[in-house]
């Protein structure tokens, strides 16, 4: 079987979700012997899979063929490209989690399929025996699309307690720094915003790292002015439809409060 994979992030270096998608795929694909090709025409493969490539959708639309589509071409349904065939009935786009799905239904998307994939995490790098966490007086916080206000509570009330601590911010740091910060830590506090499905929170809880994660039930929660990214433009719908900032978790993997609910007392 070969598999031919239509993707922008093939060819971008810096640490991302949909690299990790593509990157911890291909690893898959590779283990089940699976062949793959990159960005290779759709009428000249039986299998394709756009995973973040609009222009994918619009040259899938013009073959007809059924294709997996997804998750990283779009944010909400209003972002697909405008100018195009439909995709073929027998497609299938790929949500990371429920809670997007649900979001896409609301808005209702009923072109093709819906179906939750969320993408491997590469436990030969990530888990227990790897990155041991340590008896240590050190809390590592991560930061992502939150207030800055809310980071600076998070960053006082640990100071309050007498720990030290490192801050992991969002697009500014490389993979090994990452697994450093994890082994040093004791536990970790998650200060992110939504998630459709959270690599680098599921590298930490692959890592037994215990957590604190501070939720975003909404869209509205996000503070995209970080990097100068801009607030998408959701609709009323779409955003009341709920969303996660840690999908996949359980009391397993810590705690998951409000941010209204942080204080002292929980650490």
């Amino acid at each position: 079987m070969i598999l031919n994979i239509i993707s922008h992030s093939a060819s971008r270096n810096n640490i991302s979700g949909p690299g990790k998608v593509l990157m911890n795929t291909l690893k898959g694909l590779a283990e089940n012997g699976v062949g793959v090709r990159l960005n290779e025409p759709v009428v000249e493969h039986r299998y394709n899979w756009i995973h973040d490539s609009p222009e994918g959708i619009i040259e899938a639309g013009f073959s007809g063929k059924p294709v997996l589509v997804g998750p990283n071409t779009a944010a909400s349904p209003d972002d697909l490209p405008k100018l195009r065939y439909p995709l073929n009935p027998a497609s299938i786009y790929l949500f990371p989690s429920e809670w997007p799905m649900k979001a896409w239904k609301v808005s209702e998307f009923r072109e093709c399929r819906c179906r939750v994939w969320a993408a491997g995490i590469d436990l030969d790098i990530f888990n227990k025996e790897q990155i041991r966490w340590n008896d240590s007086n050190h809390a590592l916080i991560y930061f992502k699309h939150r207030s800055s206000e809310l980071l600076s509570k998070v960053q006082q009330l640990i100071r309050d307690q007498g720990w030290d601590y490192e801050t992991i911010k969002y697009g500014s740091y490389s993979e090994d720094e990452y697994r450093l910060a994890l082994s040093k830590a004791r536990f970790g506090i998650w200060v992110g915003g939504t998630e459709s499905q959270g690599f680098a929170l599921m590298e930490a809880m692959a890592s037994g790292l215990p957590l604190l994660v501070l939720d975003a039930a909404t869209l509205s929660e996000n503070n995209y002015s970080v990097n100068n990214i801009q607030v998408p433009r959701f609709k009323s719908q779409f955003i009341a439809s709920g969303a996660s900032t840690a999908p996949y978790f359980d009391a397993r993997c810590g705690w998951l409060i409000k941010a209204n609910e942080l204080n002292s007392g929980l650490l």
